[in-house]
């Protein structure tokens, strides 16, 4: 394996089934009778970016120094009460209603740089048929940046439906919509929202197929055995990027050694890169959508992938990435979810080893692991046998591996490395091709051509824990915020989302063979006896 191979920054990269955490319900007018009169609602009419020239654009750009996007943003201007019609109830309560309107968009989103709903007041969104239903949004979304921002909806069309109690004023309400997003990747779990089978064949002949290329391998598939935790903690990150559009890339939640039911901290890591700059204010994550079982529940066919987003987050710490990739040393961005993952998502907090002198090979079936999201696909995954040390920005600063099933993409940036044990010990920073895929890996289900990369370099754990290149402060490395004790941890276990499961597994830096003494070693009469005189309270595996 050369380093001169390491060549491409990987930039950027049922009804009510698959939503946004929300009250749930359905929107209020679905509840009225048809003696109950409604006004129409106001409809906008937003453009449609040129995806196309974007495309042509996108494809041009052999530097890869821009974010892969996945959707491009229109100016909205919709705002309450203004932009729509109300309905009165006999009660006294009213309905606010307002539609937005982009011909040709695959999908919508909607960013609000105004949105604080008081108690009561709830918010939910349709597509056109009314077949995805989101909300209700409501309080429990608010957020200290006052912003919000929702996962795509299905179709050219959306329809909103704000419930406003009778005691609730107009001038309590903050509800602004500056800017649209037109998906046109990362959508394909939308097809279960297409009614018109002309309109679904023409979907699946473009982008809610899935973008990547035909030979990546879907998260469940039998080379994930043994890893359904590590699965579990990856999600795809959405970031606004300025006022160009929404940049996709692959996070994964991880543990930490103080974390416990009381205080549970949510951390997202994933790389710096990711986000197209080197920013800490918590306005530019607030609106980051963060997208977790976004996968298929079979290995090969099967129904459109499933998926649950959540929004917003406050910044804890990054490393600074040069545009320059010989010059990329740390590639580390933590931020904090400002909302609970709900119980019934499943998601796990992955443990991790910061161990700069683990194991490097391991013997089949054993082998290393990752999932990302490639090109903004559902989740797939990529296995390795051995991995080594390589130096971008400094001596040793990523470990380097060839794929041996699977590929990476543009959008796998900031995924994980997880050893066999399944512990997390790098971050995907860069990649590339060392052998050119098949004819057919280089396309996706459309035709398409993308790239599969066999070549992939990540950010190790063991470099960023205490990273010190951009400065000392706890804002610039991973120690304080992952060892918030100082316990000296180098390696955790795994928990659930809530921090259900107790005290992580931890091993604590010390001469192991002085505190645990095995005996006789080899046995020779099938009876095993082992000491162990820690000098730290711990739980320890053998």
């Amino acid at each position: 394996m050369k380093k001169t191979l390491i060549v491409l920054a990987l930039l950027l990269s049922s009804l009510l089934a698959d939503a946004q955490v929300s009250d749930g319900g359905l929107p209020p007018s679905f509840r009225l009778t048809t003696q109950t009169p409604q006004n129409a609602p106001i409809t906008t009419h937003l453009n449609k970016p040129d995806w196309a020239a974007y495309l042509e654009k996108e494809q041009s750009n052999t530097s890869f120094s821009a974010p892969y996007l996945v959707a491009l943003f229109t100016e909205a201007g919709i705002r309450y009460p203004e932009s729509g019609s109300f309905t009165p109830l006999a009660n006294g309560d009213r309905i606010w209603k307002s539609d937005v309107a982009i011909s040709g968009a695959p999908a919508i989103g909607l960013y609000f740089d105004q949105f604080q709903l008081p108690e009561g007041v709830a918010l939910y969104l349709m597509n056109g048929n009314k077949k995805q239903i989101l909300g209700a949004y409501n309080a429990q979304n608010n957020s200290e940046e006052l912003t919000f921002a929702v996962e795509p909806v299905q179709g050219e069309l959306v329809r909103m439906e704000l419930f406003i109690p009778k005691e609730v004023k107009d001038s309590a309400i903050l509800f602004s919509i500056n800017k649209a997003a037109v998906y046109h990747r990362s959508i394909e779990h939308l097809k279960a929202f297409i009614s018109d089978s002309l309109q679904l064949i023409d979907a699946i002949d473009d982008q809610l197929n899935g973008a990547s290329s035909t030979c990546m391998i879907n998260s469940i598939c039998p080379q994930s055995t043994g890893f359904d935790v590590q699965r579990k903690s990856t999600l795809q990150v959405l970031s606004p990027m300025g006022n160009q559009g929404v940049g996709a890339c692959t996070g994964t939640m991880v543990n930490t050694t103080a974390n416990s039911p009381e205080d549970c901290k949510r951390y997202v890591l994933f790389a710096s890169h990711c986000d197209g700059g080197s920013g800490t204010a918590n306005a530019q994550f607030a609106q980051t959508l963060f997208r977790f079982n976004f996968e298929h529940s079979v290995c090969e066919g099967g129904t459109a992938p499933t998926s649950n987003t959540l929004t917003g987050a406050t910044f804890v710490a990054r490393s600074f990435c040069p545009q320059n990739i010989e010059e990329i040393d740390g590639d580390f961005l933590l931020l904090e979810l400002q909302n609970e993952i709900p119980a019934a998502w499943d998601v796990m907090l992955s443990g991790w080893d910061r161990n700069p002198n683990i194991q490097t090979t391991a013997t089949p079936p054993a082998h290393f692991i990752g999932f990302h999201h490639p090109d903004g696909d559902n989740k797939k995954l990529s296995t390795y046998q051995s991995i080594q040390s390589e130096g971008l920005g400094a001596p040793g600063s990523h470990w380097a591996t060839l794929t041996e099933e699977g590929y990476v993409s543009t959008g796998s940036s900031g995924s994980a490395l997880f050893t066999s044990t399944g512990h997390l010990i790098g971050i995907a920073s860069v990649a590339g091709e060392n052998t050119a895929p098949p004819a057919a890996c280089k396309l996706n289900a459309g035709g398409n051509e993308v790239y599969a990369m066999d070549l992939v370099a990540y950010s190790k754990l063991s470099r960023v824990w205490d990273y010190t290149t951009d400065g000392n402060e706890d804002s610039k490395k991973l120690k304080p915020w992952l060892d918030p004790g100082n316990t000296g941890s180098m390696q955790i276990g795994a928990n659930t989302s809530s921090c259900t499961q107790g005290n992580p597994i931890i091993e604590v830096e010390s001469n192991i063979d002085e505190e645990v003494s095995i005996y006789p070693n080899p046995v020779t009469n099938g009876q095993l006896t082992i000491q162990c005189n820690l000098k730290h309270e711990s739980d320890l595996q053998v």
